[in-house]
């Protein structure tokens, strides 16, 4: 799958592909952040420098012309190898590092390098990352690993320790709004700037949350709260969408709720929200966002979500002035 570049992250690319060029990394990278900073793309192209059999002849890009780029390019190269967990919210197993690691050992059959790119790091379970070690304490001169991560802190300190850390952190407001306007072009500032505050400023995770309608839910999640706030009736309001779509509902409504603490020092927050602040009876949330986590976390338990919403809906009206 194609990831859109990045573009705050093309000197970093650069940058760390001079380093590989120049021998000045370790062999094992982790290379960890938020989602949505470009992780994935970075991997991607140092990867694919490491399978261009070309690069070090050139500025130390990949030269996207010879046999390893073309091979890499079109997902078929024979020195690459990707781990990831079998489906989603499962893990990575012993047998796929096991295999992994049988790969990297052979001789590259066309670039200089074997590499071995595993993503969601933090989901190898304690035996597949032992399984790793030996390969990361002693990794042979050709091969290389990069290790993928939105939680560096569930990995294993053991693997931590015998990886070079790469850290990617969100870019600067300015750099993520342009490059957001760049690819979603029909989208106006005040719903881009709403995408990137759900994402915590992440460009990526913002484009996927405007591209699959998330962002246009939220908002009409905002409406309804308000109109709750304001006296509509909870079970007019609260259909069984809501409790069916638990795990899109709950998220939203702890963010709603941190977005409603932090209205009373934002002038240029919602004007639904500093209504909210303005007709509150306290400024304690704390204990409504809680629940709505709780909520979160119940998701996928079997629970009726819209017999747990009703009382956290009670709570959310009983706070304001009418």
């Amino acid at each position: 799958m194609s990831i859109v570049a990045p573009h705050w992250l093309e000197p970093k690319a650069s940058h760390l592909i001079g380093q590989l060029r120049d021998e000045q990394l370790g062999h094992a990278l982790l290379i960890q952040g938020p989602i949505g900073v470009g992780k994935h793309w970075l991997a991607d192209q140092l990867s694919n420098a490491l399978a261009c059999t070309q690069w070090e002849q050139t500025t130390g890009s990949p030269c996207g012309q010879c046999q390893g780029c073309q091979l890499y390019q079109n997902g078929t190269h024979p020195d690459c190898f990707y781990v990831e967990p079998p489906e989603a919210g499962h893990h990575i197993l012993v047998d796929q590092v096991r295999e992994l690691i049988a790969q990297l050992m052979l001789t590259p059959s066309v670039s200089r390098y074997r590499v071995g790119i595993l993503t969601l790091a933090e989901s190898m379970t304690e035996e597949a990352a032992n399984a790793l070690l030996k390969t990361l304490e002693e990794p042979p001169n050709d091969v290389w690993l990069l290790l993928v991560s939105h939680s560096p802190q569930n990995v294993l300190p053991t693997i931590r320790s015998r990886c070079q850390g790469v850290v990617i952190a969100p870019p600067a407001p300015s750099l993520a709004m342009n490059w957001l306007q760049e690819h979603h072009p029909d989208g106006d500032q005040k719903t881009l700037e709403l995408a990137l505050r759900m994402s915590s400023g992440a460009p990526l995770l913002a484009l996927e949350k405007l591209t699959n309608g998330l962002v246009e839910t939220a908002d009409e999640v905002l409406e309804r709260l308000h109109a709750l706030a304001s006296g509509s009736d909870i079970q007019a309001n609260l259909d069984q969408t809501w409790g069916d779509d638990a795990s899109t509902i709950w998220p939203l409504l702890a963010f709603w709720v941190s977005e409603l603490a932090r209205a009373p020092h934002e002038p240029s927050a919602d004007p639904r929200l500093i209504d909210l602040s303005n007709r509150a009876k306290s400024s304690d949330w704390s204990s409504l966002w809680s629940a709505a986590l709780n909520g979160v976390s119940l998701v996928g338990s079997g629970r009726r979500h819209d017999l747990l919403m009703t009382p956290w809906l009670l709570d959310w009206t009983s706070r304001f002035k009418t």
